[in-house]
């Protein structure tokens, strides 16, 4: 957590380092640009947990983010976050397998977002609700472990399924939210997109579950942007028309 507390800070300051102005096209609500963070819970759909069955694996999770709002229905959304992901067996109808996993992750990711409600007014005149879809590309890192006893071992050096696999992959994220404007310089949103993978290890399970379905991971959350160019500008007037922002 301490590592995502730095890497976060390091984003804001560098979005926050770009220039204040903005071309023609700002002021008329096309291009804008904005910084953020976010926080929610991520689960995990796999081998251990086929139907997303139990609210107690769901784990704390974290992020930042960067959008270029390229017209008033595309944005393109830069994003890392943190997130660990777990469930067990216990307690299920494989308790005889008895096996659990958890995983800390770390994803970044590109999006392009499509508003759904898209506003013809000014920036800083957007509709209040705003419904968005998103999808991307996604590179992240995992590192699966498994409870014993003693404490929770690391998995992959073990090579249990019979192979090697790397802990860096490649997901395709997916999903949908809800943008509420706060005010002209603030969005709040929540949304909610899942992630398929293209591998069967990230609870470390393959062989023993099912190879053919691979893993996925869901991040659900609640964020706040900003964008700097909107609360740097002096305030003016609705009749003048040449400072519409």
């Amino acid at each position: 957590m301490k590592k995502l507390i730095l890497h976060t800070a390091l984003l804001l300051l560098c979005m926050s380092l770009l220039p204040a102005h903005s071309s023609a096209q700002d002021k008329k609500g096309k291009r804008t640009w904005g910084i953020g963070i976010s926080a929610g819970a991520s689960n995990y759909l796999g081998d251990l947990d086929t139907y997303l069955s139990s609210i107690w694996f769901t784990r704390p999770a974290a992020g930042a983010h960067f959008i270029y709002n390229y017209s008033p229905a595309l944005s393109f959304r830069l994003t890392y976050y943190h997130g660990l992901l777990y469930a067990t067996d216990a307690g299920g109808r494989n308790s005889g397998r008895n096996l659990n996993f958890r995983s800390p992750l770390d994803e970044g990711s590109i999006q392009l977002i499509y508003k759904i409600l898209k506003s013809r007014e000014s920036f800083s005149e957007r509709k209040k609700y705003t419904p968005y879809v998103f999808a991307g590309a996604s590179v992240f890192k995992f590192y699966p472990q498994q409870q014993l006893t003693s404490g929770w071992m690391g998995l992959p050096a073990k090579q249990i399924e019979g192979s090697p696999y790397s802990l860096i992959q490649i997901s395709v994220p997916a999903g949908a939210g809800l943008l509420y404007r706060l005010s002209p310089a603030f969005d709040l949103g929540f949304e909610s997109g899942m992630r398929k993978t293209f591998t069967d290890y990230i609870d470390n399970v393959s062989l023993r579950g099912n190879p053919v379905f691979k893993d996925w991971y869901i991040y659900t959350n609640i964020h706040l942007t900003y964008y700097p160019h909107v609360a740097l500008r002096p305030s003016r007037g609705k009749d003048c028309p040449g400072f519409r922002y």
